[in-house]
C-alpha cells in the first residue's frame, strides 16, 4: 500500500509540472528544521527551536531573476568580431517559448520572532517585497526583432492576450499560528497585513496583430494601464507638467499621507507523517492590496484598430547608419497610434490588485535518522497561467550543527539547475544560505534562473524527541495500548 501511494504521488507530481518555467526558494524549503524563514513557504513546517529571533535587517535577503528563454551566451554567440549582432530567424525562434517571461524580485525579512510551545508554534514578523515581470508571446518578439518583412513573421497572427506587465512593492506584517493536531498531523495558518508602496501594471490585453510583409494591423479591445502609490504620484506629476507644473513636483506631505494602500493576505499549510513518508503542502499569498484613490492614475484605452508600416529593431542594431529614417518612420507611427487611442486619464479612483499566488506540494522519505530524500513541486499563477517547477533533493543533518541540502530542479524541460542550501549553528548564531541554481554563479552567461537568500538568526533551546516520545506513549495508553509499543523518535527527531 505504501509503495502504491508513493508511486501515485510521484506520478501526480510529474503531471502537475508539465510546462514548468519557474522556480523559487526550493532549497530553503528543505532547511525548515533549522531556518525559521522557511516557515514562510509552508506555515505547518516549524523550526526545531523553542525561540527564534531575527534582528532587523539580518534575518534574510532574497534576490531572484527568472528568464525562460534567452541567455547571454546566445547574444555572444551571434555577435561577430566587429560587435554586430547577426540574428538567424530559425535559431532565434528555437530559443523562444509560447510565452516568454522575465521576472525579477527581492524579499527582505525585516524582523522575525518565533516561539514553539509543546503543541503550538507562533511567530510574528515583517517583510519588504518587490516584484517586477513581463510576459510576451513568441510571435510578438519575432515581430519586434525580425520585422514584419521577414518571411518567418509575415502572414502571421499575434495574440496579445498572453502579454502582461507588472511591478509592485509592498511591506507585510504577519502573525503565524501552527498547531500539532496529532503526533502525525500538523497545520498552520498566517494572516498578513499589507501596505502597498508602488504599483504599475497592465491588464491582460485583448488584442490581435495581423501581419504581412507590407504592414501590420492591430485590433485592440478595451484595456487599462494602472498605477498607484509612488508610481501613481509620479505619473500624476508628469500629467501635471502639461499644465505648466514642474515635472517631479510632488508634495512630500501628499507622498507620505497617501501611502495608506492597505491589504490582507493569508497563507495555509499542512503536513502529515505516515510511516517513513511525510506529505506536505502550502498555499501562500492569497490576498489583495487596495490602492488609495489619492495616489492612483489609470489610463483607459478604448477599442480601436490601427495599421502601421512595421518595425525592425534588429536593423537598428546591425545597421546603425540606416536607423535614422527608420526612427523617423517609427515616430510618425507612434504619433498616429496615440491619436487613434487617445486614452482616458482617470485620477483619484481606487482599485485593487491581487497578489501572485504560490503553491508548494511535496513529500519526503526518511532514509535514516539524519538522511532524507525529497520531491517538491512549486507553482505560481501569473496572468491566469500556471507556471510550475519540480525539485528533487537530498537532505542530511549532522548532529545539531549542520543542516545541508542539495537538489536538482526540472525547469524549462531541463535538469540543469543544481541547487544547494545549508545552515550552520555557531552557538546562538545560525547562519544560512540557499540557492536553486548554484551553477548560475559559476557560468552567469548560461544562466536563466538565479536566486539566492542569506541570513542570520538567533536560536534558543531545541525541541528534541523526548516530548514526542512521551506524547506517543500517552496516546497509546489512551487508545488502550501499552506504554512503549509505538515507534519513537531519537533526540534529533529522526524516526528509529
Amino acid at each position: 500500500m505504501m509503495k502504491k501511494l508513493g508511486s501515485l504521488f510521484a506520478l501526480a507530481m510529474v503531471i502537475a509540472t508539465v510546462g514548468q518555467a519557474q522556480q523559487s526558494e526550493l532549497n530553503l524549503y528543505h532547511l525548515y528544521k533549522t531556518v525559521p524563514q522557511a516557515n514562510s513557504l509552508n506555515a505547518a513546517l516549524f523550526p526545531d527551536y523553542k525561540i527564534t529571533v531575527a534582528m532587523p535587517g539580518f534575518g534574510g535577503h532574497l534576490a531572484y531573476v527568472n528568464n525562460n528563454f534567452l541567455t547571454l551566451n546566445y547574444i555572444r554567440k551571434n555577435t561577430d568580431a566587429t560587435g554586430t549582432l547577426n540574428l538567424s530567424a530559425s535559431d532565434f525562434s528555437d530559443e523562444l517559448r509560447s510565452v516568454n517571461r522575465l521576472e525579477v524580485g527581492t524579499n527582505s525579512n525585516i524582523f522575525h520572532v518565533g516561539m514553539r510551545f509543546p503543541t503550538t508554534y507562533v511567530s510574528v514578523g515583517a517583510n519588504l517585497r518587490t516584484t517586477a515581470g513581463i510576459s510576451m508571446p513568441r510571435e510578438f518578439l519575432e515581430l519586434i526583432l525580425l520585422g514584419n518583412g521577414h518571411p518567418d513573421v509575415a502572414e502571421s497572427n499575434i495574440d496579445l492576450r498572453k502579454f502582461s506587465l507588472r511591478n509592485m512593492m509592498y511591506a507585510e506584517a504577519y502573525v503565524t499560528v501552527g498547531k500539532e493536531i496529532t503526533t502525525d498531523l500538523y497545520v498552520g495558518g498566517r494572516i498578513k497585513y499589507l501596505n502597498g508602496l508602488t504599483h504599475f501594471g497592465l491588464d491582460r490585453i485583448g488584442a490581435d496583430f495581423t501581419v504581412n510583409s507590407e504592414e501590420a494591423t492591430m485590433q485592440v479591445e478595451e484595456f487599462t494601464l494602472r498605477s498607484g502609490g509612488i508610481a501613481g504620484l509620479a505619473l500624476k506629476s508628469v500629467i501635471d507638467s502639461t499644465n505648466n507644473s514642474p515635472i517631479g513636483d510632488i508634495n512630500p506631505q501628499l507622498l507620505f499621507s497617501n501611502f495608506r494602500n492597505s491589504g490582507l493576505a493569508f497563507d495555509v499549510g499542512g503536513r502529515y507523517q505516515w510511516g517513513d513518508f511525510m506529505f506536505h503542502g502550502g498555499l501562500n499569498d492569497l490576498g489583495f492590496i487596495r490602492w488609495n484613490p489619492n495616489s492612483t492614475l489609470q489610463l483607459q484605452f478604448r477599442d480601436a484598430e490601427f495599421s502601421y508600416d512595421g518595425i525592425d529593431l534588429a536593423r537598428y542594431i546591425t545597421n546603425p547608419d540606416q536607423a535614422q529614417n527608420d526612427f523617423n518612420s517609427l515616430g510618425d507611427n507612434i504619433d498616429s497610434l496615440v491619436e487613434v487611442y487617445s486614452p482616458e486619464i482617470i485620477q483619484n479612483q481606487g482599485y485593487s490588485t491581487a497578489l501572485t499566488g504560490r503553491f508548494y506540494l511535496g513529500a519526503y522519505y526518511d532514509l535514516g535518522s539524519f538522511h532524507r530524500v525529497w520531491v517538491l513541486s512549486y507553482n505560481t499563477l501569473v496572468n491566469r497561467r500556471l507556471f510550475p517547477a519540480l525539485n528533487f533533493s537530498y537532505n542530511i543533518k549532522v548532529r545539531k550543527i549542520v543542516n545541508f541540502a542539495v537538489s536538482t530542479s526540472l525547469v524549462g524541460g531541463k535538469f540543469n539547475n543544481l541547487g544547494t542550501g545549508a545552515s550552520v549553528n555557531l552557538g546562538l548564531f545560525n547562519l544560512y544560505m540557499s540557492t536553486d541554481n548554484v551553477l548560475a554563479f559559476m557560468t552567469p552567461a548560461a544562466a536563466q534562473n538565479v536566486n539566492a537568500r542569506v541570513g542570520i538568526n538567533f536560536n534558543f533551546g531545541t525541541v528534541g524527541g523526548k516530548r514526542v516520545r512521551l506524547r506517543r506513549d500517552k496516546q497509546a495508553v489512551d487508545n488502550g495500548g501499552e506504554e512503549g509499543t509505538l515507534d519513537f523518535l531519537d533526540e534529533d527527531g529522526g524516526r528509529r
